[in-house]
């Protein structure tokens, strides 16, 4: 799974959680044994999301950005992950789930999208540019096979379609374009 936002993957996270407390989560007591796969890989997908989040904190620190509010909240976040699934089911889940740092977040990966993430109008005209002189000098190339030659220019269609799903305001699903394009060249 591609992140690239790792401040509103590690908020829907935590969301589906607290959302859903149905989990048996009182089965995975006592950490000394083995955890269900479910739940220790629920935590380790938050461990590495709030690590990437503390890199994102760190660059837009780096980048002038005012970032203590949200490095203040990062012990919540953290304590919110160390105590899933059992915590949440002991304690009543107001106090786990803490709204303050849960609200942080999402401004976090609101400041993520427009200071880390944002393309400007330069940035994606000069890809359309290197994607069409791509294309033209692939279609000159009598070398390679034709097999490649194809996988190459649906490569390129990939990326139009990417660009144009961005431009019309639509969601572009990267994981679907990867899949596409790695079974292309035996589809």
């Amino acid at each position: 799974m591609v992140v690239l936002n790792p401040a509103r993957a590690l908020h829907e996270l935590l969301t589906s959680w607290f959302h859903d407390l149905s989990r048996d989560a009182k089965t995975n007591r006592g950490y000394a044994g083995t955890p269900r796969p479910d739940v220790a890989a629920d935590m380790r997908s938050g461990i590495r999301l709030l690590t990437a989040v503390e890199a994102a904190i760190q660059l837009l620190g780096e980048r002038g950005r005012a970032v203590t509010v949200y490095e203040r909240h990062l012990p919540a976040l953290t304590f919110m992950i160390n105590t899933w699934p059992n915590g949440w089911v002991d304690q009543p889940s107001s106090s786990i789930y803490d709204e303050a740092a849960m609200d942080i977040l999402e401004l976090l990966a609101h400041q993520i999208d427009a200071d880390l993430l944002a393309r400007d109008q330069l940035t994606e005209d000069a890809l359309k540019s290197v994607v069409n002189e791509a294309r033209s000098l692939l279609s000159q190339d009598d070398t390679l096979s034709p097999k490649l030659r194809w996988y190459l220019g649906r490569l390129f269609n990939e990326i139009d379609n990417a660009l144009s799903d961005e431009a019309n305001a639509y969601v572009f699903d990267l994981g679907s374009a990867i899949d596409r394009l790695w079974v292309a060249p035996w589809g």
